[in-house]
């Protein structure tokens, strides 16, 4: 029997996923994870042991939204399970189902990016469809349905924080939404309708962007990170400001190849497979065993050769081929069944800890 591996992973609020190379998705943790209480909406039993997705498919691609999680198949339909506030496909009301259930309103897609309210699906052409508020701030409205996004040229991938997106195009990066500290990075603190240009440099193209309850994040081909937003926690990689209405260029010790942002914090995974996390870290998410914020980037001892990073709101998981690890926030047991027992100082899951999976 071939041995499994894991081929993708997600992180929702407090609940985390592993896509296994069979297209089973693991989940544990609270909503999202394959476990809901259908009759109140309200209340789910967290479970640290993984268990099962209920799917009839088998998936290629998963991602998590506040207290959901999704999959896209190989033909590229896309299915969604938890309890989801923000609706989707026109379901402007909160949806829950324990299974995975099809997205029917929506065409092929290649990517969906989702928070709690807001979400986007990128097509196959290119073009972006968003559901839930739009925009963020005291005058965000809902839509009606799916509504297109105007970009000037087919996105290449797109991001949600709590109140903004970003998305990536040949014309380079846009963002729209809430700007209340500067997360769009267009050198104001007005919230924008519109998708608009973040002034980033346009020798090198871009390689993913990342976006966090108020700041954001982008690396190039080359492998570097800029960061703009709120700094009230270093989540920007330096202490010049409490934020940066403009991009910022993050010093790290090697090429990056994948970022992430939590709530407060951000993550980066370099070409070596060293980990580096920066900002927020009152729930020990930096990794680092210690409890306290950090502007500096540094790389998380003892973890090497990742190749895939996936962060929550206050928790983050990093895998290998075949194994994965998590630390940060357990209260809802999103660490798995060994994040109580990971301990640094005084307190669980303040370091990285290895996740049973059925591999």
């Amino acid at each position: 029997m071939t041995a499994l591996s894991i081929t993708h992973i997600a992180a929702g609020r407090d609940h985390s996923l592993a896509l296994m190379s069979d297209g089973e998705v693991w989940g544990w943790g609270a909503e999202g994870s394959g476990r809901i209480n259908l009759p109140s909406l309200c209340s789910v039993a967290p479970s640290s042991s993984p268990i099962v997705v209920p799917a009839t498919m088998p998936f290629a691609r998963i991602t998590a939204g506040y207290g959901t999680g999704y999959g896209i198949t190989e033909d590229h339909r896309a299915y969604y399970w938890g309890a989801s506030r923000a609706g989707l496909a026109g379901k402007t009301h909160v949806m829950a189902t324990l299974a995975a259930e099809a997205v029917s309103d929506l065409p092929a897609v290649a990517q969906l990016a989702v928070s709690e309210f807001y979400g986007l699906a990128r097509t196959l052409d290119g073009s972006v469809l968003s559901w839930g508020l739009t925009r963020g701030g005291p005058d965000s409205v809902r839509n009606q349905g799916l509504t297109p996004v105007g970009l000037p040229a087919p996105a290449r991938h797109v991001a949600v924080g709590t109140g903004h997106a970003l998305a990536i195009t040949d014309d380079g990066l846009l963002a729209w939404g809430a700007n209340g500290a500067g997360q769009l990075g267009v050198g104001h603190l007005a919230d924008q309708r519109e998708p608009v240009h973040v002034p980033l440099p346009a020798d090198v193209p871009l390689r993913t962007a990342a976006a966090g309850a108020s700041h954001s994040l982008a690396i190039n081909c080359r492998g570097e990170v800029w960061a703009w937003g709120s700094n009230q926690h270093g989540q920007l990689g330096n202490s010049f400001a409490r934020y940066s209405a403009k991009p910022l260029r993050v010093e790290l010790d090697e090429a990056i190849v994948d970022i992430a942002a939590g709530m407060f914090f951000s993550v980066a995974l370099g070409q070596s497979g060293r980990v580096y996390t920066w900002g927020w870290n009152c729930k020990g998410q930096l990794g680092r065993g210690t409890q306290g914020s950090d502007a500096r980037p540094a790389a998380i001892p003892g973890l090497d050769d990742i190749a895939q990073i996936a962060v929550g709101q206050v928790h983050v998981l990093a895998a290998t081929r075949h194994a994965l690890f998590a630390w940060g926030d357990n209260e809802s047991s999103q660490l798995g069944p060994n994040g109580q027992a990971n301990r640094g100082p005084t307190r669980p899951g303040w370091s990285p800890a290895p996740v049973n999976l059925p591999i």
